[in-house]
């Protein structure tokens, strides 16, 4: 199926909705299922996704919040994955999530997950912060497994005169250590596009300003890739872009054949400088060009 709009519909999506969020199924993610459809429908958003870690845990709670709220709830996860040695994030939309096979998948990674957190766990004490795994498992969401962001709660508590929120922890401390085969235990991009599609869902590029730089001809070249394994959208409008990338992004996935998406990855306290609905600003018809492929 195709259907790739150019140019704006009758009714400008300017920040009415935001596809990429994280609710306490992550295990960096503050607020209920429920609790994001509330705020997005007080703040008069008409749509939302919620894309947890490798989870759709909190899919039902959230599909049966925005029937009570009357906003639209789409079901999503973000999947971690490896393309070109590289970690990527992959989100599925409107994908049937109950589906055993994605069960499947993320039980695995979940383990992988698991293991990594015990071998970071005596990375940072090699670093100097004396925490150990029990430590990380009191700061752990109840309803997700231990992540970074455990692991740097944990820190943060034993060391509070650090001069760091978690995210700025994470970013300087556990990212850059992350062992090199952890990547090659994650699945492959290429194998979760496919397997979005197979679950009649629409596989889509997350932050794409993470891995790539929208003034090179990687970019193009990745684009053309991943389009070519069955990928149909990209997060172009991210909080993780600067907003002259949000438009370059725009343009490569139009000339990809892409449609555009836009989230904000809203954590919580995770990411405290990123609010609900930011950065996702655009005249693009995100929502309509969504739920053509749905």
């Amino acid at each position: 199926m195709s259907m790739i709009i150019q140019k704006p519909g009758k009714e400008a999506e300017m920040a009415q909705i935001d596809l990429h969020m994280h609710s306490y199924y992550s295990c960096d993610g503050q607020y209920s299922p429920e609790a994001l459809v509330k705020m997005a429908a007080q703040r008069g958003f008409k749509a939302i996704a919620l894309t947890d870690h490798n989870s759709v845990k909190g899919v039902p709670e959230f599909l049966a919040a925005g029937k009570k709220y009357g906003i639209q709830a789409i079901p999503g996860i973000e999947i971690d994955t490896v393309y070109r040695s590289r970690e990527y994030h992959i989100l599925g939309y409107h994908l049937d999530w109950d589906d055993p096979r994605l069960a499947q998948l993320t039980q695995a990674i979940d383990n992988a997950q698991v293991e990594l957190i015990k071998t970071m766990v005596r990375t940072v004490n090699e670093l100097g912060y004396a925490i150990t795994y029990a430590d990380v498992l009191r700061y752990t969401n109840q309803k997700s497994i231990p992540g970074f962001a455990s692991i740097a709660k944990a820190v943060l508590a034993d060391k509070p005169g650090l001069d760091m929120d978690c995210f700025k922890f994470m970013q300087h401390y556990l990212a850059p250590n992350t062992p090199a085969d952890f990547l090659h235990k994650l699945p492959k991009a290429e194998e979760i596009i496919q397997l979005i599609s197979e679950l009649n869902g629409v596989p889509v590029l997350a932050h794409p300003g993470v891995y790539l730089d929208p003034n090179q001809i990687e970019a193009v070249q990745v684009l053309a890739d991943l389009n070519n394994a069955g990928l149909k959208g990209i997060e172009a409008y991210s909080t993780y872009h600067k907003d002259a990338d949000n438009h370059k992004f725009h343009q490569l996935g139009l000339d990809a054949g892409l449609l555009i998406t836009a989230g904000s990855d809203f954590h919580g306290e995770f990411k405290p400088s990123v609010a609900l609905g930011q950065n996702c600003a655009t005249d693009y018809p995100v929502l309509q060009a969504l739920n053509h492929y749905a």
